[in-house]
Order: structure tokens, then sequence, then C-alpha cells
């Protein structure tokens, strides 16, 4: 399909100031791996199978609970200094359940299960910022709700352990058989945004003409453009697969 329309100028996400909540995004791998102690495997990115939580999502808010505690010595003369010792952060999950998403059909299988099964990975994209850490799900909340609503839907994801940034440029790459389902790569070096001198480490490529140029280009420090390129056949209109593909670099 040929792609004849731009976005209006203005429309765009704020790249500055008061930043829209939708320009960050969270993906769980749906198939991790275990090291030889029990700990979910976070080494190597590009191994994940990760479904977007996206379809019926309208809230993901972040939370760090902090451990501390009040260090005196002579030194300081009777004065006191705090000391963070601990971390336990969270993401708070929740919308209306939407059956066949991949990443709720993930999540809502876990509803009843314990343990291991309820281990995972997560991406978080925050601003063009890419985190990846162990998880569990918790709190899970697979439908519910009256009679004449949709159904809800929410988790709690719980950060396990040391979360870590790709090492270069992370590219996120959409199924060409599954809407949602992404393929992680790594290469290159982050990019410098030389507006705010911070790093972004994030690209993305969709189907189906479904930009989301939001995601890299939307959050304050963010150095991509947003300019969205078409690789299509002159003759047909489509990539190689049969579907329009979108490319934001």
């Amino acid at each position: 399909m040929a792609v004849t329309t731009k976005q209006i100028p203005g429309t765009e996400p704020d790249k500055t100031g008061a930043v829209e909540n939708w320009v960050d995004s969270l993906y769980i791998d749906r198939h991790p791996t275990f090291d030889a102690s029990g700990k979910v495997e976070i080494k190597d990115i590009t191994s994940g199978d990760w479904a977007r939580l996206a379809v019926g999502i309208n809230t993901i808010t972040p939370s760090a609970s902090e451990t501390s505690q009040k260090i005196s010595d002579y030194a300081s003369e009777g004065h006191s200094e705090t000391v963070v010792t601990g971390k336990d952060v969270t993401l708070a999950v929740s919308g209306n359940r939407y059956v066949g998403n991949p990443g709720q059909e993930y999540v809502s299988d876990m509803w009843l299960k314990m343990g291991q099964a309820v281990k995972s990975r997560v991406i978080y994209v925050v601003n063009g910022q890419a985190i990846e850490t162990a998880a569990t799900i918790t709190a899970i909340v697979p439908t519910g709700g009256t009679a004449n609503q949709s159904q809800t839907f929410s988790c709690t994801v719980n950060f396990d352990g040391v979360p870590v940034y790709p090492d270069g440029m992370m590219t996120l790459t959409e199924s060409k058989t599954e809407s949602w389902v992404y393929t992680a790569t790594v290469s290159g070096e982050e990019v410098v945004d030389k507006t705010s001198g911070r790093m972004t480490n994030v690209s993305i490529v969709q189907y189906d003409n479904e930009s989301l140029s939001h995601l890299v280009s939307g959050g304050a420090g963010s150095s991509q453009s947003g300019d969205v390129t078409h690789h299509e056949d002159p003759a047909s209109g489509k990539s190689s697969d049969g579907k329009s593909t979108t490319t934001v670099s």
C-alpha cells in the first residue's frame, strides 16, 4: 500500500516540557530462559520473544521504593547523611482486557501460577532509553468488572535484581506474522542527542504502516527525528512479504 500522507505539524508528541506518557513502551519476553542458579537470563537481549503490552493498556506507572539509613560520624559534627541502600522498582500496569493480544494472553496465563512460572524479563523504554530487567509478575487481574463494562486487566511488574541497558543501538522489529510481537537486535553505538547531551538507544521497525515514531522521538532527550521511511516494491506497493513496511530510524 502506497503512503501518500504525512503528519500534521503540531500533532506530534512534545519532545520537551510536558511529555505524553504514551511515548514510553513496555515489552515482556514470552519465552525467558534461566541460568544455572535459576535466575532469569538477561545478558542476551536479542534472544527474547518480546510481546508489547499496549493494546488495552491505559496506565503504566513506575515506582521505586527505597531502603535507606542515616549515617553520622564525628567528622559530620552532629549532622547526618542519608544513604540509599536498596531499591524496590515496580511497574503498575492496568487497562482493559483485550483477548488475543499476545502480551495480555501471556500475562493472563500466569494468573494461577507461582514460582518460576511467573518470572520473565521486560524491556521498558523510557523517553527513548531502553532498560532490560528480570521480573516477577504479580497481582494479576485477567478479567473482572461490572456486567455492562469492558473487562479489566492489570498486573504489577517487579524488577528482580540489577537492570541493564542494551550495549549499543537496539532495534525492535515487529513480527511479519504476529502483531505486537518483536525481535531485538543490537548494533553500533547509542546516538547522542545534541540538544540535551543524552543518549538514546532504541529504534522501532513496525509493519502495516503503524508508525511507532513516538516511541523514539516523543520523549525529552530523544535524538530521533521521527522521519518514516517506507520500503516498498514499486510495482506492488508492498514489501517482499506482502505487507507495507514502516521503518523508524
